[in-house]
């Protein structure tokens, strides 16, 4: 299926996109085909599994969130947002290079 799914991306028209849907339809198919073959019961493990895995990556993300949290001397600043377009911070380096600078001041009469 992965194959079959890179080469309707890579023809780049609207019969490339439907081969890619169908072939993702069939996929789906073929894996749903799959799980209401497999006993109720190894399908009751694999949901049980699923969410068990799902409920420990969730406690650990609360307790890690409630770390940084406690964490004496953690603060939060509140400041106005900068839009970085008008920051008006000068460039390291000048924008105009050295031959347009030693021209101009050629034209103009200046050292």
């Amino acid at each position: 299926m992965p194959q079959q799914a890179f080469q309707a991306l890579r023809t780049g028209n609207s019969q490339g996109m439907k081969n890619l849907r169908t072939s993702v339809n069939n996929w789906f198919d073929k894996l749903n085909g799959q799980w209401r073959a497999m006993p109720v019961k190894k399908q009751h493990r694999c949901t049980l599994l699923l969410f068990s895995v799902y409920a420990l990556l969730s406690i650990i993300v609360l307790v890690n969130v409630c770390y940084d949290v406690a964490k004496p001397g953690n603060t939060i600043r509140i400041e106005h947002i900068e839009n970085p377009v008008i920051r008006q911070d000068k460039p390291p380096v000048s924008p105009q290079d050295s031959i347009t600078t030693t021209l101009e001041n050629k034209k103009y009469g200046r050292q």
